[in-house]
């Protein structure tokens, strides 16, 4: 499980990369197995990307939230 607030998450789409921004339009789509990359300020307010390993699934985006559903998920 991962719950964080981030500023953007891209994600590997069925049709390709789906980036994720405040104020995205509601959507559901596929995703295929590859990298999701998000970014985050730290401490010192310096934005920082992590990626992480993703498995095959699907993305909702609601009003102030994404959930993923994947079968995998992994630090890279």
């Amino acid at each position: 499980m991962f719950d964080e607030r981030v500023d953007s998450v891209t994600l590997p789409g069925k049709i390709g990369e789906l980036t994720i921004l405040p104020g995205h339009a509601m959507l559901v789509s596929e995703l295929v197995a590859g990298k999701m990359y998000y970014k985050k300020p730290d401490k010192d307010g310096n934005v920082v990307t992590t990626s992480r390993a993703i498995g095959p699934g699907f993305v909702e985006v609601q009003k102030d939230n994404v959930v993923i559903l994947t079968t995998s998920l992994q630090d890279l």
